[in-house]
């Protein structure tokens, strides 16, 4: 393989405007300053102020797609737009399928005959993994896809779909898997924001103690800005890279998800108390998620710089301001 560095000029990132969205539109913007960046999202516009350039766009309309890709005739897409809400997933199945697969297969299918030649990069999901985390130990991108619910068995679909077109197109693709992720701007759907929303309304005596579900459960969290800069590392050295390989996005590092409660209790303004909600009690049958993560670090060079105090203090700080 070639080490090459990438330079892009057109940087299409599909979900733009969401938390990945923002930081990532961030970042490419200090690494990349002379590449154009548009990034799409499904509303008429972003829900807060946006300083890139957006576009709305229904991945789910093949015609929509197509003409966006004719439109702008990006070097990169960055497909980050799904349907992520994995309880969603259950409720509304075919509207997850419809975004999550449908929604590759449209971007894949127009990009192979308008772009031919670019890079595409699918932001996967660790979740596809499912069933493996019960072998216990780190795992790699040789490790089954076995999912566990209808958000995973969509988005293992998108990721073995793009396998597909890495052999029948000219597009170059990289089958990105990252881990569980958190930072300032995360939705409070997550446990991170969720736990730092219900701290900050216990400094500002609104509420007596932190609910929870089951704190036993072992998982690998990345610092958002991490994430960012590993799909950054890919854009650069996109070439150390097989067609439709797959690579993991990960700290490599395991918490336990009461070290959560307890960096919020060491980062607080108040005395934070936690109970447990029966209602968020949900025994995990999968107490360990781990990465091999060698292969992005090997091949890019990247490395994790944030830890879990530092994604606990960013979104204590984001939440007081909300």
């Amino acid at each position: 393989m070639t080490t090459e560095t990438f330079t892009p000029s057109r940087i299409l990132i599909t979900g733009g405007s969401g938390f990945v969205g923002r930081h990532l539109c961030e970042a490419l913007t200090k690494r990349f300053a002379q590449a154009e960046i548009l990034a799409t999202g499904s509303s008429p516009e972003p829900a807060s102020p946006f300083p890139w350039c957006y576009q709305s766009l229904d991945i789910t309309n093949s015609q929509a797609v197509r003409y966006l890709l004719e439109s702008y005739k990006p070097d990169i897409c960055i497909h980050l737009a799904a349907q992520a809400n994995v309880g969603l997933s259950f409720r509304e199945e075919a509207l997850t399928w419809r975004v999550n697969l449908n929604g590759t297969l449209n971007l894949l299918a127009g990009a192979s005959e308008v772009t031919p030649g670019m890079l595409f990069i699918n932001a996967g999901s660790s979740d596809c993994y499912g069933a493996s985390f019960k072998l216990n130990r780190p795992i790699s991108e040789e490790d089954l896809l076995q999912p566990l619910n209808p958000y995973a068995a969509s988005k293992s679909a998108a990721d073995l779909a793009c396998y597909t077109y890495s052999q029948t197109s000219d597009l170059k693709i990289i089958r990105a898997r990252p881990f569980n992720h958190s930072g300032a701007g995360q939705s409070t759907e997550y446990v991170i924001p969720t736990f730092c929303q219900q701290a900050v309304a216990i400094e500002q005596g609104k509420q007596q103690a932190i609910q929870t579900g089951d704190l036993s459960a072992h998982r690998d969290i990345s610092h958002v800005s991490d994430i960012v800069a590993a799909y950054t590392a890919l854009i650069e050295h996109s070439d150390r890279f097989e067609n439709g390989e797959a690579v993991n996005i990960a700290s490599g590092e395991v918490i336990q998800m009461q070290d959560i409660i307890s960096q919020i209790q060491n980062l607080s303004r108040a005395e934070i108390r936690h109970a447990l909600d029966p209602t968020r009690l949900r025994k995990s049958d999968i107490p360990l998620v781990s990465s091999n993560v060698e292969k992005l670090k090997q091949r890019t060079g990247w490395q994790p710089t944030k830890n879990l105090q530092d994604i606990i203090r960013d979104v204590l700080t984001h939440e007081r301001k909300a």
